[in-house]
């Protein structure tokens, strides 16, 4: 299953980049593709538009997080769940240089950060790197120890 072919195409779709994330991982997480699409939903442009963290590192957050119910000890979930979104993170900003959804697009014209979502069409998709983001996040739960556990205990 190529995740980040699948993470495109939710994007192209009209998803937004934290939704695109985390429901190409549906098939593996402890909620059906409803539930992740809606609560996804507030994360897109920077979480609510307002142009802060990047949505797609949101979804980072989101799919580890579910993805690591594994011990029963809080502390221990939270700290392994830490560590690998912690990583992307900082995985993220090498390749990005920022985790700021603001100045992720700062060289976008007119960008707005009111509720009404862009309209999706050939313009939008040139002009925003946003779709980079997303394989780039997809790459970074694939290579994190949480998702490399969960495909191991799957098998």
């Amino acid at each position: 299953m190529d995740r980040k072919e699948i993470a495109r195409q939710l994007f192209y779709e009209g998803f937004n980049c934290s939704q695109s994330v985390a429901m190409a991982f549906e098939d593996i997480l402890p909620i059906n593709r409803d539930n992740i699409q809606a609560v996804a939903s507030a994360f897109g442009g920077g979480f609510s538009r307002s142009r802060n963290l990047c949505g797609t590192l949101s979804a980072v957050g989101m799919v580890l997080g579910l993805l690591e119910q594994g011990t029963g000890n809080i502390a221990d979930d939270k700290q392994s769940t830490y560590k690998c979104v912690r990583n992307a993170t900082d995985k993220f900003i090498k390749a990005n240089g920022t985790i700021v959804c603001k100045d992720l697009l700062a060289n976008i014209k007119n960008l707005t950060s009111d509720f009404v979502p862009s309209i999706r069409d050939e313009k939008y998709y040139n002009e925003r790197p946003c779709i980079k983001f997303v394989i780039d996040c997809v790459n970074f739960i694939e290579e994190s120890e949480i998702y490399k556990d969960t495909i191991k205990a799957k098998e």
